[in-house]
């Protein structure tokens, strides 16, 4: 069972772990920039390989705010957008959604972990209330449709 409020990163990570483990089809993550500490932990990228590579359909959507701000050390993150960009994907939030408060992460668009208000560490976890995860997944999607690929990781066709 996951805690209803998550405070630090442990509690974080290991909530996120679980949710991956318990997801089939999709991962989407609205934050304001990668964090290392969590994109980086071993359970949590372990989790995520297993995530994209363990379900037929499985898609992770990450849409970052300030690529700027990231952190340095998130190459496994990374290195599983450029091994499988067909089902991981980071892309720049667009100039229109540069403000936006908002910071969460949406497992099959039903349950969430959402940060408790922009610039403290505590997260909230939320599972099934199926209003405000439809209000998210709407807000996800609008930001996503209008974010870009960050120049770095563009593939090239030749």
């Amino acid at each position: 069972m996951i805690e209803p409020t998550l405070s630090g990163h442990e509690e974080l990570i290991a909530a996120v772990v679980t949710l991956l483990g318990e997801s089939k089809l999709s991962v989407k993550a609205l934050v304001p920039q990668l964090d290392a500490r969590l994109w980086e932990d071993n359970g949590v990228a372990e989790a995520l390989r297993h995530f994209l590579v363990g379900h037929s359909r499985a898609q992770a959507t990450i849409c970052v705010q300030d690529i700027s701000a990231t952190r340095p050390g998130t190459a496994r993150l990374l290195d599983l957008v450029e091994r499988v960009p067909s089902r991981c994907e980071l892309r720049l939030a667009a100039r229109e959604h540069a403000d936006l408060t908002e910071s969460f992460l949406l497992f099959d668009d039903r349950h969430y972990l959402r940060q408790a208000a922009s610039g403290e560490r505590l997260w909230k976890s939320h599972a099934h209330p199926p209003n405000e995860a439809a209000r998210l997944t709407s807000l996800f999607d609008e930001v996503w449709q209008y974010a870009q690929p960050h120049p770095d990781l563009r593939r090239l066709n030749l």
